[in-house]
């Protein structure tokens, strides 16, 4: 028994009919939904102060290169008469190796302090042998 042309037209009119009050249905069913618009603002703020946060913790870096992060201190006996390693020197630097060693040398009858600078590993006064030692295990470091 063949299938005449109209009930196949018939058919797909109401196919078509029953996916526009689906489409309907849905469209109404989603504008309902409030506050979408807002909820669009908020991801957009939130987003903003993720890149505030990013651009914040990039200048922290920045600012910790200045930070103090290394320091060692050792002690020595200075002289021979003086026992029980009562000299010692620190050494502190940033992590470009700028900073300073504060040396303090006592003896039996006398103390002296020195305050030595060091910019980028190198030192810019003459160090003692105490002193080269701690700056080389700095640049190791």
């Amino acid at each position: 028994m063949p299938i005449d042309n109209i009930y196949i037209f018939y058919g797909l009119w109401g196919i078509a009919i029953v996916l526009i009050v689906v489409n309907v249905w849905f469209l109404l069913r989603f504008s309902k939904i409030k506050g979408f618009e807002k909820l669009s603002h908020q991801v957009d703020d939130v987003l903003r102060d993720m890149e505030d946060v990013k651009w914040r913790l990039e200048s922290l870096e920045g600012e910790e290169q200045n930070d103090f992060y290394y320091s060692k201190v050792v002690r020595y006996d200075a002289f021979q008469d003086a026992k029980g390693r009562q000299s010692g020197s620190i050494l502190v630097l940033n992590r470009k190796g700028t900073g300073f060693i504060i040396t303090i040398i006592n003896s039996r009858d006398r103390s002296a302090t020195f305050l030595k600078e060091v910019v980028e590993f190198k030192p810019i006064q003459a160090l003692s042998p105490e002193e080269q030692v701690l700056l080389n295990e700095a640049r190791k470091a």
